[in-house]
């Protein structure tokens, strides 16, 4: 027998685990329930899932990413700003994270219509881009 997937019913578990969950348990379930939010199409609440996973770890470069999916900055989120260029500037951070944080920094600046931000210091994962080829 195949089972319906049901966006509503992953939600609401989600709700009662974050109820009893701390630590990295409850950042995890802030990124699924911000999933499973998206995937509804409810951005609002994903949204603030996100930024509650930002408030739990600030150095949490996949919140920027997926907040940069789901939202269009504005003026007002100048603190984003600060935040991904400390994270970029200050901190060792893995490739993955780096891409986070550049792909959030140019998303926002798309969103702004202004350049913000250097990420051409970033070292470019080389083994991935030679097997791209221009056509």
């Amino acid at each position: 027998m195949e089972e319906k997937y049901n966006i509503d019913q992953a939600i609401n578990l989600y709700l009662k685990c974050l109820c009893v969950s701390s630590g990295k348990q409850r950042l995890d379930l802030l990124h699924s329930l911000g999933n499973a939010y998206a995937i509804k199409g409810d951005m609002i609440n994903a949204s603030k899932c996100f930024i509650g996973s930002l408030e739990l770890d600030p150095m949490n470069s996949f919140a920027y990413y997926q907040l940069s999916w789901i939202r269009k900055f504005t003026i007002d989120d100048a603190k984003f700003i600060t935040q991904i260029e400390l994270l970029l500037n200050k901190y060792k951070k893995s490739e993955a994270d780096q891409f986070n944080l550049c792909w959030a920094l140019g998303k926002i600046s798309d969103d702004r219509i202004e350049p913000i931000g250097d990420c051409s210091t970033i070292p470019t994962p080389s083994s991935r881009l030679s097997n791209v080829k221009s056509e």
